[in-house]
């Protein structure tokens, strides 16, 4: 029954992960950081994962999934900050925007919340209909 329900949730959530990303502006960047899902299933109930690789989004790159998945699910605000550089004995600070290439705050989140919300009541019908299922064969047969 686990590996059954395995199969069937594992697709649904991958897929559906990914056209809630490309539904949004920087679809490669969130893809990169939603990397990794995962099922898990056991006596506790279903666990979905999203966001579990721990390797960077590109070679040389210190964002990696694992750490960073709350820029692409919950989004960021976009913050200037003061850099100072020198030349030589000339000095300089200039104010730049950093976090402009994630979508702006949401805290009910983007993607994996939102799929996994939408996740939650199919799972439980379904497993609800597989032991109705094996109670009716059951009964049918005679056993007890």
């Amino acid at each position: 029954m686990y590996s059954r329900t395995r199969q069937h949730i594992l697709p649904d959530w991958t897929t559906g992960i990914q056209e809630r990303i490309n539904a949004k502006p920087y679809s490669k960047l969130n893809t990169a950081l939603m990397k990794g899902q995962r099922v898990s299933v056991g006596t506790q109930g279903v666990s979905v994962l999203a966001a579990q690789s721990t390797r960077p989004i590109r070679p040389g790159s210190t964002l990696t999934p694992k750490e960073n998945w709350a820029a692409a699910e919950l989004g960021t605000k976009p913050r200037e900050v003061l850099v100072r550089g020198r030349r030589g004995e000339t000095q300089y600070a200039y104010r730049r925007r950093i976090m402009t290439g994630f979508l702006a705050n949401n805290r009910k989140g983007k993607f994996a919340y939102r799929q996994a919300e939408e996740m939650i009541s199919r799972s439980v019908a379904m497993w609800v209909q597989t032991v109705v299922q094996v109670i009716s064969e059951a009964v049918d047969k005679g056993e007890s």
